[in-house]
């Protein structure tokens, strides 16, 4: 996992990034964190998909953070971080799959040029371990773990024909009108070219 590495101190070598699960702590002092009641500041695996207990809110679930506030370059504590839009993961796994659908890889690169090469110098770098074969299937989880909170999720479960499955909380599945979003009302009364989805 990562640590707290830049800014004053973090004698406890404690984790900011990641799956913070468990006890927090202040990463400057290692003191236990508290909720606004005072309780020790635990987060927990469990998790409804509606919370109501207002004594368990601040715990209930882990938090996913993938890039620490810059908090010492921005003295007023507001997150002060680039919102990230593209990276080299992202193009390799696209080449990935590109490959995967019928394209042809034209040149092997620095990170090989069959499919199967390309998601394990991803691997490599993260610690994980390699991968022996490489489906279509596992290539959406791959980018499912590379990719989280890069917000790629729904266009990645459409591209895959996921979207419309079935979900956790009931055996529903979704009707094909939500592979796209509605038109706003404000651009169909300003452009009478426009019709709205059908559907919506």
């Amino acid at each position: 996992m990562y640590r707290y590495t830049n800014g004053p101190t973090n004698p406890g070598n404690r984790q900011n990034v990641g799956y913070l699960i468990g006890q927090q702590y202040n990463l400057n002092t290692d003191a236990t964190l508290t909720d606004r009641a005072g309780r020790p500041l635990v987060f927990t695996r469990q998790v409804k998909l509606i919370e109501t207990d207002v004594n368990t809110l601040e715990v209930t679930g882990i938090r996913p953070m993938k890039y620490p506030p810059d908090f010492v370059n921005n003295g007023a504590g507001a997150i002060d971080n680039d919102l990230v839009h593209l990276r080299l993961p992202d193009i390799l796994l696209m080449k990935a799959e590109a490959i995967m659908r019928g394209g042809n890889a034209a040149t092997a690169g620095t990170f090989g040029s069959t499919p199967l090469a390309l998601v394990n110098a991803i691997r490599a770098n993260r610690g994980a371990s390699t991968l022996t074969t490489l489906t279509l299937e596992t290539l959406h989880d791959e980018r499912g773990r590379e990719l989280y909170l890069e917000m790629w999720w729904r266009q990645d479960m459409i591209r895959f024909g996921k979207f419309l499955g079935t979900i956790q909380e009931g055996s529903t599945s979704s009707a094909p009108t939500y592979l796209i979003f509605p038109i706003p009302n404000q651009q169909l009364a300003v452009n009478t070219n426009l019709s709205q989805n059908t559907e919506y």
